[in-house]
């Protein structure tokens, strides 16, 4: 089995853009490709003042590249589609068990209300509503 690393988490990266770019519907202007990374960003930002090791803050990152690929199916718990998304593009590039479980859990954290279980899941939450706390807030809506 294959850990995430960097490169993988280039590909996902890559992978989502295009996913998003190609499937999300236009109606989601603030669920986007944008908003995304804006939560990659914010996720090392958070993890690294954490401490997070680098295996960690690779499975962070992927958590946040796939938090909101949900909405191309479906605007209602989008979190489950959205873990299914993570869960089947790291199956096919044979990652453990245990590192897909941690993302699948990270991002079904991600649901109102939150209810993270562990350091990776409660950093993603906190990146995701991290533009709450921007100067330009309401110039993002």
């Amino acid at each position: 089995m294959r850990k995430i690393d960097s490169s993988l988490v280039q590909d996902a990266e890559k992978y989502v853009t295009n996913l998003l770019k190609n499937s999300l519907s236009n109606e989601y202007f603030f669920h986007s490709r944008k908003h995304t990374f804006k939560v990659i960003e914010a996720s090392v930002l958070i993890g690294q003042c954490c401490s997070l090791s680098d295996d960690d803050l690779n499975v962070l990152q992927i958590s946040a590249c796939f938090h909101d690929t949900g909405y191309i199916i479906t605007n209602v718990d989008h979190e489950t589609e959205s873990a299914f998304i993570a869960e089947e593009f790291l199956r096919t590039r044979n990652i453990g068990d245990e590192d897909i479980e941690q993302v699948r859990r990270a991002i079904l954290a991600t649901r109102v209300p939150q209810q993270p279980l562990d350091m990776i899941s409660e950093i993603l939450c906190d990146a995701d509503l991290m533009h709450l706390a921007a100067d330009d807030y309401f110039e993002q809506m």
